[in-house]
């Protein structure tokens, strides 16, 4: 750091011990910067996301349930008086940002944390309709021209992908993937397909390198192997090959 002229601020820097949530760590660190004692942390958030000291995203997901609980209560007290155009404006733009935001990241959350997400948007959708609670999330989703978080997230990630694919991404994340390599030079040997990185655990299928390689490979040759195909364009073939799944 001295080198490239940067100082470390030993009184705004943590440390973390990683480990594993099926092990408990008995003992703590001892860092220590220019005399100064850094403090150890089990949660720290980094870029508007909390990362623990586990690398498991049910921090994360805790706080966005606390941050959209009260912006549905919100919504909730409006829908006694405003119109439902209004109430999906809010929907869309006080909501559904905390939703998206870094989704392609921690969308190695489990399935008990997508539900719960999924259930507050749901709830979101039926206020907006002046719906009750028991009523179908399908039909209030479709009415108002929504999607599921999943396929959000999902769709976030295959944009990520075209364009780390394409060099609209940092090199570091295009520097992930590879092409297969095709030996035959025939007009079916180039499907656009990725290699898959070798991971020994379900833990490592959830890096960003395994997950978006696999997603990627799982849509439709006709997506992949498009050539001079836009982001727009791209977006809409997505669409609706999730929508038809």
């Amino acid at each position: 750091m001295a080198s490239n002229g940067l100082q470390l601020n030993a009184s705004k820097t943590k440390c973390m011990l990683l480990h594993s949530s099926r092990r408990k760590i008995e003992t703590g660190l001892d860092v220590h910067v220019d005399g100064v004692t850094v403090d150890q942390v089990r949660v720290f958030k980094y870029l508007g996301v909390l990362i623990n000291d586990t690398l498991t995203w049910s921090d994360h997901v805790d706080m966005i349930y606390r941050k959209v609980s009260c912006r549905l209560n919100l919504l909730r007290r409006l829908s006694w008086f405003l119109p439902r155009s209004l109430l999906l404006t809010y929907l869309k733009s006080y909501i559904l940002p905390h939703f998206d935001y870094c989704d392609v990241v921690w969308s190695g959350c489990t399935q008990d944390e997508s539900r719960c997400l999924e259930s507050l948007l749901n709830f979101g959708c039926k206020i907006v309709l002046h719906r009750r609670r028991d009523s179908s999330s399908t039909a209030a989703l479709q009415e108002l021209g929504l999607t599921t978080l999943t396929l959000r997230r999902k769709l976030h990630m295959a944009q990520c992908m075209f364009r780390s694919l394409s060099s609209q991404a940092p090199p570091y994340l295009s520097r992930l993937f590879s092409y297969v390599s095709c030996h035959h030079n025939t007009r079916s040997s180039f499907t656009s397909q990725l290699n898959l990185p070798l991971v020994r655990s379900s833990f490592g299928q959830k890096a960003f390198s395994f997950a978006g390689a696999s997603l990627w490979c799982s849509l439709p040759t006709a997506i992949r192997a498009t050539p001079n195909l836009s982001l727009n364009n791209y977006t809409e073939l997505c669409k609706r090959f999730y929508s038809n799944a």
